[in-house]
């Protein structure tokens, strides 16, 4: 009796931690950003896989034997932290591009017992977008352009000022010398 008992117990708790439901989170990244999807894990699983639809972007298991084929696009472009971390399966995703846009879901498998595993998964929603520039990044790409009008409109500005005051001294001269009346010499009441 004791051992149906016992059998009964693990059965329900294996139901219990059987399967939880998925979680969703959102994570935005901008174009060539490495971006971290969340997924955390109780213990070491016994095999870990993240997927986006039906291709697998990384993969880790116990089992040295068993190789799970990683979609060329992801090789080489993600960094899981269970090495480093055993309660940690988040998905590190170097330079990100429009393409890697999507659901991401990361599954965990679980020894429970002998025979008796559990499963958890995982949903992280990926937008990409475009780098937006910066409003002091775009004043700082148009100052030579305002230099190289700039320039010539002073020297213009300089010419004409020039021309103006030399063109007002040569008629203000003029001018006093129209006004000079030439009067003629006397020597005591003499005129010479």
């Amino acid at each position: 009796m004791e051992n149906m008992t016992l059998i009964v117990l693990l059965v329900s708790w294996a139901l219990a931690a059987g399967e939880s439901t998925d979680v969703q989170y959102t994570e935005n990244a901008k174009v060539r950003d490495d971006v971290l999807l969340p997924c955390a894990c109780s213990v070491l699983p016994t095999s870990l896989v993240w997927q986006i639809g039906e291709r697998v972007v990384s993969f880790y298991t116990q089992n040295e034997n068993y190789k799970s084929p990683i979609d060329e696009h992801y090789i080489n472009r993600t960094e899981l932290f269970l090495h480093k971390e055993k309660s940690n399966c988040s998905l590190l995703l170097h330079n990100v591009s429009f393409v890697d846009s999507g659901v991401y879901t990361c599954h965990v498998l679980t020894k429970v017992v002998e025979g008796i595993t559990s499963k958890k998964s995982l949903e992280v929603n990926l937008t990409v977008t475009v780098h937006e520039t910066q409003p002091q990044e775009k004043s700082s790409q148009h100052p030579d352009i305002s230099v190289h009008i700039g320039i010539p409109i002073l020297a213009v500005v300089i010419i004409l000022a020039a021309g103006l005051l030399v063109t007002s001294r040569v008629l203000r001269r003029r001018k006093q010398r129209q006004n000079i009346i030439y009067v003629p010499a006397t020597v005591e009441g003499n005129e010479v």
